[in-house]
């Protein structure tokens, strides 16, 4: 059987099946036709690994903080827009409230007779 090369994401479905349950290791090494030796390697250091095989700690945390940042970003954008829409919802609710100007009066349509003559 000629070695064969498994990439990171392909390893880490695997091993994620294995540890969640939903397959036996039996079950994975059958299914793919890997030998369970290499399966038990693959979760081990997916394990050592603090959940993240293939990554250092150091990358994990950049990556991490890199989202936080841009999640942060994402907050304060909708902030701003949630605070403009309740502005605006205000002064509408405001406008329509009161009561017309005694010099233009209030909008009056024409009416179907006027319209007709």
């Amino acid at each position: 059987m000629p070695n064969r090369r498994y990439s990171e994401i392909f390893r880490r479905q695997v091993v994620e099946e294995i540890l969640s349950g939903e397959h036996t290791m039996l079950a994975q090494s059958r299914r793919y036709e890997i030998s369970r030796s290499l399966l038990h390697d693959w979760v081990g250091k997916y394990r050592a690994d603090g959940l993240a095989a293939g990554r250092s700690a150091r990358g994990l945390l950049a990556e991490q903080e890199a989202r936080i940042a841009v999640l942060e970003r994402k907050i304060g954008q909708l902030t701003l827009e949630n605070d403009l829409l309740k502005k605006t919802t205000a002064a509408l609710r405001q406008r329509n409230a009161e009561p017309p100007s005694v010099v233009s009066g209030p909008v009056v349509s024409a009416s179907p007779k006027a319209a007709g003559s």
